[in-house]
């Protein structure tokens, strides 16, 4: 098998090579555990690679030509596989981010719609396939008429016509995947100061950053296209940086999803555009004070904030109430979301006890856990936030 290797197919081949590695490992570990959110990063780092694999391969060598003969069936197999898949790495990405944001999540036939135009696209390349190859190479035993015999009439149709029809499906679908991303991930963000109190774990920014860098992968390689109206780039040199970026890309995205952090102890249920009805409407003035009153006595004489992992859903069982009511109670009696309501409560028992002679032998981090907190960044966040300085500045105050 030719491969030609120099500084253009290597760096490629290393991104390649990362994103097939780091699929099968995300493939072995999602069947052992049962995680459908491996299962679908593999599935993305494995068309991320596919997608790199045609520059790849073309600059190993794989579209050559010695002596006025093409590299036979490599040639082919360059014009015939469908390498364009970005019909389907938009949507992969957006069930990824919604099978790790919900523990219950399902992929049922109801989402199957989402795949059809990658399907349209990998039709036609069978298509093609068939009638260049298996009817007029095969069956007919005639010469196929394009690059030096191995490319047909079909596929040659297809390179100047219809792959620039699909190139703006590509980006237009690639741009409507990760808008609705985008949007569902601020509303995740939402979700969870609305529904725990401890947030760390269950943040994931890796997937943020992860969103910043395929957006500035998306411009960059727009950009490429653009400027090729207007610069003659060599031997495809210009679009090879595009596919460069990919493969920074596909690194980025292995590395980050298999070691993230394993399944957080709270159950997630989030569910995008959700808006769950109350069971019943908190609007008079005395119910709602009531419901203030009881939640205040659970915070202050309870200590119910002194537990790390405590939701929305627990809290509302204390109330004898539902996660809606509490909600609304929250949110229009304290004007606060549930994070910042139980963490002002932490953050007062903080201050209270960093003026505790009995108190003086611990670190900040200590007086943190013993106050609620289950994390040193989220510690300092809160603390920042209620108070408007660190921690540490506030002792020596």
């Amino acid at each position: 098998m030719p491969f030609n290797f120099h500084f253009y197919s290597v760096l490629l081949l290393i991104g390649f090579l990362q994103g097939i590695v780091y699929s099968m490992l995300l493939f072995s570990r999602g069947f052992r555990t049962d995680k459908l959110a491996d299962k679908l990063l593999a599935t993305l780092l494995l068309l991320i690679s596919w997608h790199i694999a045609q520059y790849m391969l073309g600059f190993a060598g794989w579209y050559n030509q010695e002596d006025g003969v093409a590299n036979g069936w490599y040639s082919t197999f360059m014009f015939y596989f469908p390498f364009h898949n970005v019909l389907w790495i938009g949507p992969v990405f957006y069930f990824y981010f919604r099978s790790l944001t919900n523990d219950n999540f399902t992929f049922s036939k109801k989402y199957l719609w989402h795949f059809l135009p990658g399907l349209l696209y990998f039709s036609i390349m069978l298509f093609i396939f068939i009638v260049d190859i298996g009817y007029t190479k095969w069956f007919s035993q005639a010469e196929l008429p394009h690059h030096f015999g191995t490319q047909g009439a079909w596929s040659d149709y297809r390179q100047s016509t219809i792959d620039s029809i699909f190139q703006h499906l590509n980006t237009i679908s690639f741009v409507i995947y990760l808008v609705l991303t985008v949007r569902i991930y601020k509303q995740y963000r939402q979700y969870i100061n609305d529904n725990y109190s401890d947030t760390a774990a269950i943040q994931f920014n890796w997937i943020r950053n992860i969103l910043y860098l395929v957006i500035a992968g998306f411009i960059f390689d727009f950009l490429i296209d653009i400027s090729s109206n207007f610069i003659d780039y060599e031997d495809y040199k210009g679009k090879w940086n595009a596919y460069f970026g990919y493969s920074i890309m596909l690194y980025a995205i292995s590395i980050l999803g298999y070691n993230r952090i394993g399944k957080p102890a709270q159950k997630l249920d989030f569910v995008p555009h959700k808006s769950p009805e109350l069971d019943k409407v908190v609007t008079e003035i005395p119910e709602l004070d009531r419901y203030k009153n009881r939640l205040l006595a659970l915070m202050t004489d309870q200590h119910l904030y002194l537990q790390t992992d405590l939701t929305l859903k627990e809290t509302a069982l204390q109330l004898k109430t539902n996660a809606s009511i509490l909600s609304k109670v929250i949110n229009t009696g304290f004007s606060q979301n549930f994070n910042d309501f139980v963490n002002s409560f932490r953050v007062d028992a903080v201050k209270k006890k960093m003026k505790s002679p009995d108190a003086q032998h611990l670190t900040l981090t200590a007086i943190a856990y013993e106050c609620g907190f289950n994390s040193k960044a989220t510690f300092n966040r809160a603390f920042k936030k209620f108070t408007g300085m660190s921690p540490r500045d506030f002792m020596q105050q």
